[in-house]
């Protein structure tokens, strides 16, 4: 349970500027919300990335003495992004085929 908060941590940080790449990424393409959902767990999370370990490279000691590497925290991260943003996907996609199906 312990190592699961400490992924989590690392997913929370990395957060902010994987949405507003994604999103910036998105803005340039003509669908802008399945752009977006693809544009965050890949562009989004690379400059987040970047931008870690150009700035904040002792942020992985704290991971890396809790047994868990960048590797596996970079995994990690990917599939909770990549998970969530299919899931968003979905419920996005059965409530316009509702939306549509009442809309005479």
């Amino acid at each position: 349970m312990t190592r699961f908060r400490l992924y989590l941590a690392f997913f929370r940080s990395t957060l902010l500027i994987s949405i507003v790449c994604g999103a910036l990424f998105a803005s340039l393409t003509d669908d802008f919300v399945s752009s977006v959902l693809l544009f965050i767990p890949t562009f989004g999370l690379g400059m987040d990335l970047l931008y870690k370990e150009l700035t904040r490279k002792e942020e992985y000691f704290f991971f890396y003495n809790q047994g868990i590497c960048k590797a596996k925290l970079l995994t990690a991260t990917f599939a909770i992004y990549a998970l969530s943003c299919i899931i968003l996907y979905q419920i996005i996609r059965l409530c316009v085929l509702a939306w549509r199906s009442t809309v005479p």
